[in-house]
């Protein structure tokens, strides 16, 4: 496979060095963006939650790099011509021995393709809690998923294909790789607060904020709601996507398909933006 480090395009196998602090410290944050044809969606937004990561983690980075063309040069050159993932990591770089160490950012881009999700995802309550307070909670930080992955890894043990997480409070947090919502059998939503430990996702600001109809609050969410009430998650990779036993009552069944809708058309607008 083809990636882009620093500026050039290279072998996968040469891409990382045994001295970046990303690799032994997990020092460094990253964004996974949606591709369909070779363009990026709502890359502004994933760039400006890069900054953010980078900011907590005071690395300096300054790139000009055009992130749309190496998408488009990457999909071209690995024969990505459909659905893809677009992962761009950024690194404090190699340095010497231990967390003091300081050398210029490492940026890798990679793109790979995925497939289409066909049936509902299956989800379980991970035994692993995640930390409301983390900085790790607020960014996409390298270092900050272990929680997340032991979460995962237990859940598919177990035969599900996600896992609820809780919080240090007992609240509903998020699931492992997704931004989490409640559907009520009246159609309202809920999701739970940023706070309460749920990442500022992409997908999530956009149905916050988005004009499409369905009453969306932001707050607290006991595991216990989440167990009698219909579930769906969020990401760039999923988009709006239905959890196994959601709510069939008609008002719950047509808030989701509003929903739905209305982010596979702001999708649509976004990537068609990205071609012009």
């Amino acid at each position: 496979m083809i990636v882009f480090l620093d500026g050039a395009y290279v072998e996968s196998e040469r891409a990382v060095s045994a001295e970046d602090r990303g690799l032994l410290l997990g020092h460094g944050a990253f964004e996974t963006i949606y591709v369909e044809g070779g363009a990026c969606a709502f890359l502004d937004a994933h760039l400006e939650r890069l900054r953010c990561g980078l900011r907590v983690l005071g690395i300096a980075f300054n790139s000009d790099v055009d992130v749309r063309g190496v998408a488009k040069n990457l999909a071209d050159r690995n024969g990505v011509n459909g659905r893809g993932a677009l992962r761009l990591t950024v690194t404090g770089g190699p340095a010497g021995r231990g967390p003091d160490g300081r050398a210029s950012a490492t940026l890798l881009i990679t793109l790979t393709p995925i497939e289409r999700a066909t049936r509902p995802i299956t989800i379980s309550l991970a035994s692993y809690a995640r930390c409301a307070g983390s900085i790790a909670a607020r960014c996409k930080l390298i270092g900050g998923y272990v929680d997340n992955l032991a979460a995962l890894a237990e859940a598919r043990s177990r035969g599900f294909d996600e896992a609820i997480m809780l919080n240090e409070h007992g609240d509903v947090a998020c699931a492992t790789v997704a931004n989490l919502f409640l559907i009520a059998p009246d159609g309202v939503v809920a999701t739970p607060r940023v706070a309460d430990g749920a990442l500022p996702g992409v997908v999530r600001g956009l149905l916050l904020g988005g004009a499409h109809g369905v009453k969306i609050t932001e707050r607290a969410i006991r595991p216990e709601e989440v167990a009698n009430g219909g579930i769906f998650l969020t990401n760039s990779l999923r988009g709006v996507a239905p959890c196994a036993g959601a709510d069939a009552s008609v008002q719950a069944t047509q808030a989701l398909e509003r929903l739905q809708s209305w982010y596979s058309d702001a999708l649509a607008d976004d990537l068609r933006r990205g071609l012009i």
